[in-house]
């Protein structure tokens, strides 16, 4: 997601290098998207990248109730967001992905 993002932001013509097929095999329907293709495991910086990947490929995401899901079940009982669903404290930097995620997805 970073190196493709940097690449649009120089504009790269970022079609035609396969990250739309990496993308549609990181996709999963129970936390939006995974880190490694044919995982199941999920965190919540492979959910952001997934969905930031989605739209600089002008792409729809495919499974945005799933990832919306699997944020807020990131969320911790201060408000803030950890990494994971299952487990963790939250941090600024996890926050802040979260709620960067959830604007994204509101504006589909």
């Amino acid at each position: 997601c970073q190196a493709v993002q940097m690449l649009s932001w120089l504009d790269y013509p970022v079609a035609g290098l396969g990250a739309d097929r990496f993308l549609a095999a990181c996709e999963e329907p129970a936390s939006g998207f995974v880190g490694h293709p044919g995982t199941i495991w999920s965190f919540l910086e492979h959910v952001h990248a997934g969905i930031i990947l989605s739209r600089i490929l002008g792409r729809a995401v495919r499974y945005a109730a799933g990832c919306r899901e699997f944020i807020r079940a990131c969320q911790t009982r201060n408000g803030g967001f950890s990494r994971t669903s299952h487990a963790g404290i939250s941090t600024l930097e996890h926050t802040d992905m979260a709620v960067d995620a959830l604007a994204l997805l509101a504006r589909e």
